[in-house]
């Protein structure tokens, strides 16, 4: 899906010239790629089947091919509404500053977490997503799916699922969705190295409009 990558890395420089998706600023173009391909799941009901990843393919490949005006005007809506909720939501940390922060919820784009590993709770993370994308989280919604889930899975490495457990923890899932919808202010913390910056600057925080 280069073609869906371009299409995104296209519309972010038009609305933000200013970023160097091609070197320092290369970590956001990794999260709003993830976080569109997610939308895309969510929007044509993908999410929870096996082939989700290979169906997304084919739907963006056929729209590449023949509807690829609506699939452009869709890309440049979307990282329009993803750039407001990532001012909004995301407040970038340089080097070890505010490193206590960062304790509660991940790095976005480090090692998949060792909860993943566990067969029938894994697919619980496709609704975590599913349920922050319905209640307008669009912007990190993998990070904020593991924050969501992490009270449920962590409690024990060795949990196995249950049909009780499972409801309860759905519906756990989209209450703190949704209550995490309706906080104001940064959700997720991305530390990044000093190289991030072409000069100094005085806020830590990568505004784009």
């Amino acid at each position: 899906m280069n073609f869906l990558l371009l299409l995104l890395s296209e519309s972010l420089m038009k609305r933000a010239p200013q970023l160097d998706l091609a070197g320092a600023d290369r970590k956001i173009l990794f999260i709003a790629i993830e976080d569109l391909k997610n939308y895309l799941k969510v929007h044509w009901r993908l999410m929870g089947r096996k082939t989700a990843e290979s169906e997304l393919g084919e739907k963006v490949h056929r729209y590449f091919h023949e509807r690829i005006e609506e699939l452009e005007e869709f890309v440049d809506f979307w990282t329009g509404m993803w750039i407001r909720k990532w001012n909004e939501r995301v407040k970038l940390v340089i080097g070890n500053k505010d490193h206590q922060r960062l304790n509660s919820i991940r790095d976005l784009g480090e090692s998949k977490p060792s909860w993943r590993r566990l067969g029938s709770w894994g697919g619980i993370e496709e609704m975590a997503i599913e349920a922050l994308i319905k209640n307008g989280e669009i912007c990190g919604t993998s990070a904020l799916a593991q924050s969501l889930l992490k009270p449920e899975i962590g409690q024990s490495p060795q949990r196995t699922a249950h049909r009780d457990d499972f409801i309860v923890a759905v519906n756990d899932l989209f209450k703190r969705a949704r209550e995490l919808s309706q906080s104001k202010g940064p959700l997720m913390f991305v530390k990044i190295d000093k190289s991030f910056w072409k000069a100094p600057r005085q806020d830590s925080r990568r505004t784009i409009y």
